[in-house]
């Protein structure tokens, strides 16, 4: 009874696993899901495949519980040292790991069993079989974690063969692109030749003309010819540069320092042509790496001294670009994903009031559900009417502007006096940008003016755009507008005129309103 008891739990824990797996197979928890998966299934798989299932079968055990039962007590270890280490979340590769080892143990298991069956003893029950496939395979899914154990340990001693840095390139390659700044690329390249080569002691050093130390203790008269040989020929990224025991290797010149790999192997015995090789491309891909990681943090600190300087009108104008390319392309995917699917949920529910229904509640219910879904319909249409404008396209600002005005009396009690007179055709750029600002003044008067009367009027002249607008709210504080906040609002207008080349003055006292001129040249 405690064997069957113990059989049936397994299999629902192991069963709400894999459910929670299928539930998060789109999230990123799905990783440790399937990893506590795994762990508990392996660490029970002795116990119930070589005692419990045997005694329940045919009564008798392949291996005795006292010893397959300790398998138990690796999980709360492995549990913890996971946690410890960061590593919980962090589980694919080794699943992936044990998924291989697994399909590849499976033909030889099956192979050896049938020979068995055949040939050794042809009376042998179903059961038993089974058992002797299980024991084989599980013995050769633990061959093959010790072969690559002692070909990751032994085989710079034993052998050298090609495959090993070409695979060794290609998960440096994979693990640059995970890290985030140059000491992590630093990291990543020592572990990476610390676990390939055969050395003793591995640094990067910056060596200075006034400071020329070992970075670690060597011989002296062998660390002075190292520096003499480097001294006398031109270092070129990924050159190698061999004395005995020592070895250096030019990463690259980042910040007019150069950085250099210095190593001490552990037998005065050169590097092969295939080493030399792969020491050379790995070196190159992590300085290519550092240098686009330096590149990138100057090129971020240019554009926030640009931004911080009155002139940078090409920056403000490229920001507010992007800004406009990306509201346009979420209008664009809302409308064609989230509306539609609301358009087609609501015909379903049209579709079910006509059936026959036992219960008027239900009924109720489905109604409420449909004018629910649409409000939604019309909340993601006027969001996608405000993300791009659609009338600004097909009939011009002006009625683009109206209907922008018309909305806007619909949500608010805020009378809109406006006049609109532009004769000259503007181009998209300064029509969306004038669109914005508008919807944005109309948008703060509602949210914080506290006003009953806007004026707004819109005209051409002298070669110029001149917007005028004029509130009788309470007005703001005008320091507020000299700093960005990390909201748009105001301070945007004023930068996206600016980006456009204009001027926009703004005027206003507590109490007393807001009075804003804008100036756009054609």
């Amino acid at each position: 009874m405690l064997l069957t008891t113990f059989f049936i739990n397994m299999v629902i824990i192991l069963a709400l696993l894999g459910k929670g797996f299928v539930y998060f197979k789109k999230d990123e928890q799905r990783h440790t899901v399937k990893g506590v998966f795994f762990a508990i299934g392996l660490s029970a798989a002795p116990f119930v495949l070589f005692y419990d299932l045997p005694v329940l079968i045919i009564g008798k055990w392949v291996l005795p519980a006292e010893l397959t039962v300790t398998s138990f007590f690796v999980l709360p270890s492995v549990f913890l040292y996971l946690i410890c280490t960061d590593r919980l979340f962090r589980l694919q590769f080794s699943i992936n790991h044990f998924v291989y080892y697994a399909l590849l143990s499976l033909f030889p298991a099956f192979l050896v069993t049938l020979l068995y069956a055949k040939f050794v003893h042809e009376a042998r029950r179903f059961a038993e079989l089974t058992l002797l496939f299980l024991l084989i395979y599980v013995i050769n899914i633990l061959v093959l974690y010790s072969k690559g154990y002692f070909d990751r340990t032994l085989r710079t001693k034993l052998y050298v063969q090609k495959n090993f840095y070409q695979e060794s390139i290609y998960r440096i390659g994979e693990a640059l692109k995970k890290q985030r700044n140059m000491q992590e690329v630093i990291q990543c390249l020592e572990k990476e030749v610390r676990e390939v080569l055969d050395i003793e002691n591995l640094a990067f050093v910056q060596l200075a003309v006034q400071n020329r130390q070992a970075p670690f203790h060597c011989d002296e008269k062998e660390w002075m010819k190292l520096i003499k040989k480097m001294d006398g020929q031109p270092l070129s990224i990924g050159k190698m540069i061999e004395n005995k025991r020592l070895f250096a290797v030019f990463v690259g010149s980042f910040r007019q320092s150069p950085l250099l790999l210095i190593g001490k192997k552990k037998h005065p015995i050169p590097f092969r042509a295939e080493q030399k090789d792969w020491l050379s491309t790995i070196v190159y891909y992590a300085s290519v790496t550092i240098e686009n990681m330096l590149k990138v943090e100057d090129f971020i600190k240019e554009l926030d001294n640009l931004k911080e300087r009155s002139h940078s009108v090409w920056l403000t104008r490229l920001i507010f670009q992007w800004s406009e390319k990306e509201r346009r392309k979420l209008a664009i995917d809302l409308h064609d994903t989230i509306l539609q699917d609301l358009i087609v949920l609501k015909r379903k529910v049209e579709s079910l009031r006509f059936q026959n229904m036992r219960m008027e509640e239900m009924k109720k219910q489905l109604n409420d559900i449909e004018e629910e879904i649409v409000d939604m319909i019309d909340v993601t249409r006027e969001t996608c009417h405000e993300l791009r404008p659609p009338f600004l396209e097909q009939v011009g600002l002006r009625e683009a502007l109206a209907e922008l005005i018309r909305r806007f009396h619909l949500r608010s009690n805020i009378k809109v006096e406006w006049n609109i007179h532009v004769s000259t055709k503007l181009d998209e750029e300064r029509e969306l940008a004038i669109y914005r600002m508008i919807q944005e003044l109309l948008n703060n008067a509602l949210k914080h003016s506290q006003a009953s009367y806007i004026q707004l009027t819109l005209e051409t002249q002298n070669e110029e755009v001149q917007l005028h607008y004029v509130d009788n709210g309470i007005g703001i504080d005008m320091k507020k507008l000299n700093h960005y906040d990390g909201k748009l609002g105001l301070f945007g207008i004023k930068e996206r005129v600016q980006g456009l080349g204009g001027t926009c003055e703004m005027t206003s006292q507590l109490g007393e309103g807001l009075d804003i001129r804008i100036t756009i040249p054609l």
